[in-house]
């Protein structure tokens, strides 16, 4: 696949401190010219559970194997990714 890749970064803002949860998705589809393309084996850094600094913000970065299923499709697809991250109270 050309162009440049890595994670996608998340900023969580919230109470200095604070413990957060992420919850991602099994699965996401993309929908692009020659059909779809799945994401899936979503992994975070931080895996699960994080906590916010001092400041009240944390960088979350996550990625995603991707699967062409048996043709290689090049091209630009498109997707939502449902995933949600919690910030617990102190």
């Amino acid at each position: 696949m050309g162009g440049g890749h890595g994670p996608a970064v998340f900023l969580v803002l919230g109470a200095p401190n604070a413990r957060f949860v992420i919850q991602l998705p099994q699965e996401i589809v993309l929908h692009g010219p020659r059909g779809v393309v799945r994401l899936r084996e979503f992994v975070s850094s931080p895996p699960h559970f994080g906590t916010l600094g001092a400041d009240g913000k944390a960088l979350v970065y996550v990625g995603a194997t991707l699967d062409l299923g048996h043709r290689p499709s090049t091209g630009h697809y498109e997707g939502e990714l449902d995933g949600n991250v919690s910030v617990l109270e102190n």
